[in-house]
């Protein structure tokens, strides 16, 4: 025999016992049962059966903030303001997209805590996933007002600034093209790609042929570095796609210990010493921390199914006058990936009105309205059984050197079924709100608890994404499998799945 191949051969040996040991090794710890997917509110067409396994603990995903108006001169303020009220604006302005088939298989993660960004004092709040094999860290904006996840690829120039993060296709291991276009509109904005499949991570979850877009094209001003795109946590009824979001397929799993997600933002709007990024709260896929609220959480129950987080809304205030509100106008959208209260014209010039010396702002600043800074503006919002206040620093959007402030309040123009309010980042820093879907799917309220209202506090450090262990599972379209491929088994020992945090002691 060769004395070369004698050797090559035994390194081959070596090396094919060491992948049966790991292999060996990485199918006992999973241990995997086959379990049904559910999906009955928001999923009629896309369930089949998948192997899941999971401790059952919530996760908790820390926010950051988008970079703060307050870093800008004034006169940047209008461009920033109009593209803040055109955002809002075309998010709601109507949707449309391609429809595909997303074949998927579920995965849960051994780690379950990952921690989210923030960027622009209490502009938007973001969250990096995994995206791929190997992982590759994207940052997007985690959004209860839409359904779609996409993200620039690496292909994207218009609208993608140079620096931006973009994703690479052709490096994921596991990506698939699903052979279909992707277009969804807002209405002045858009984004534009084509739809694929691969293993998205996120919150110590790993969903494996997610369906989601690559973008080549996006509305310029939709992205800013460092954040890459979008998260949508509505329901698949809103979904361009047509796709299952991710949320959605992790929850239909009864991986969760309770079947609902909750927000805790921060707001440094306004508080000295803040910068540009700070830590924007904490987003938990499957759980409450009571720790950081008090008092009962308040209950209402969506006024329609399948679409948006919408719910009634009773009442608003303004001072100590109520204003009524028409039963045309009674729906709000609640939503995190939007920083202002948009409402219907007539209603943001009545909120005006009860605000002395106020004026409807021009050019840049048009459906929006100044009013006074010496004026402390107290606005409230009646859910259910509860009023819940927006304070009135939270009111205030901008300062000008002239004495006036623009509102948050934005005159909003939006499609034929969509919800007549948009409540923001505005009103949502305010409390600590829960979206739950099952049995009865309801968005719900809470007062802010000391701890909560300490995390607004400049000087905390901020996490970094990091790689961590996970745990893959496979499923198939009738059954779910008991065992991990040989290639996912490849991946997983290339990433070791995606943690996306570090912990620190302000959240535990």
């Amino acid at each position: 025999m060769n004395p070369a191949g004698g050797v090559l051969a035994g390194v081959v040996l070596r090396y094919i016992t060491q992948i049966i040991t790991i292999s060996v090794i990485l199918l006992s710890v999973l241990n995997v049962t086959a379990k049904p997917l559910r999906d009955d509110h928001f999923d009629t067409t896309d369930r089949r059966n998948n192997a899941v396994r999971s401790t059952s603990t919530p996760l908790h995903l820390p926010l950051f903030r988008r970079v703060s108006s307050e870093s800008l001169k004034e006169e940047e303020y209008g461009p920033w303001a109009r593209l803040q009220g055109q955002s809002l604006n075309a998010k709601y302005g109507g949707a449309g997209g391609s429809m595909a088939k997303n074949n998927s298989a579920l995965h849960p993660r051994t780690n379950g805590t990952a921690y989210l960004l923030n960027q622009n004092t209490d502009s938007a709040f973001y969250a990096p996933i995994g995206v791929g094999t190997p992982a590759v860290v994207m940052n997007v904006i985690i959004d209860t007002g839409s359904s779609d996840l996409w993200i620039a690829g690496s292909h994207c120039e218009t609208g993608c600034e140079s620096g931006l993060p973009r994703f690479d296709s052709n490096s994921s291991l596991t990506f698939q093209d699903a052979d279909s276009s992707f277009s969804v509109r807002y209405g002045s904005a858009s984004a534009t790609g084509t739809l694929g499949r691969d293993m998205i991570q996120m919150a110590g979850y790993a969903v494996e042929d997610q369906l989601f877009a690559v973008v080549n094209s996006v509305t310029p001003g939709l992205l800013s570095t460092p954040v890459s795109g979008l998260m949508g946590l509505a329901f698949r009824g809103i979904a361009a796609s047509g796709g299952t979001p991710f949320w959605n397929r992790v929850a239909a799993a009864k991986l969760w210990d309770k079947p609902l997600m909750s927000f805790c933002l921060t707001k440094f709007l306004g508080v000295a010493g803040a910068t540009n990024l700070e830590p924007g709260g904490v987003f938990i896929m499957g759980g409450l921390n009571e720790s950081l609220y008090t008092g009962e959480i308040d209950y209402t129950p969506l006024s329609s199914l399948g679409t948006y987080w919408q719910i009634p809304l009773v009442s608003l205030t303004v001072g100590n006058t109520t204003i009524d509100i028409p039963p045309e106008y009674t729906v709000g959208g609640i939503d995190t990936g939007t920083t202002l209260i948009g409402g219907p014209s007539d209603m943001i010039d009545r909120i005006a009105a009860q605000i002395p010396g106020s004026t409807p702002g021009t050019g840049d600043y048009e459906n929006y309205f100044f009013y006074p800074c010496a004026s402390a503006v107290g606005v409230s919002f009646s859910f259910g059984g509860r009023t819940w206040h927006i304070a009135p620093k939270d009111f205030q959007l901008l300062r000008m050197r002239n004495g006036s402030c623009v509102s948050a309040f934005f005159r909003l123009s939006i499609g034929e079924h969509a919800p007549k309010w948009i409540i923001g980042d505005t009103f949502l820093k305010n409390v600590y709100s829960v979206f739950q879907y099952e049995p009865t799917p309801r968005v719900g309220f809470a007062d802010l608890s000391p701890i909560a209202l300490g995390m607004s506090v400049p000087g905390h450090d901020l996490p970094t994404p990091s790689l961590g262990a996970s745990v893959v599972i496979r499923g198939s379209a009738a059954t779910a499998s008991r065992s991990p491929s040989f290639l996912t088994l490849f991946c997983l020992l290339l990433t070791t799945g995606l943690a996306l945090g570090t912990r620190t002691s302000l959240y535990y």
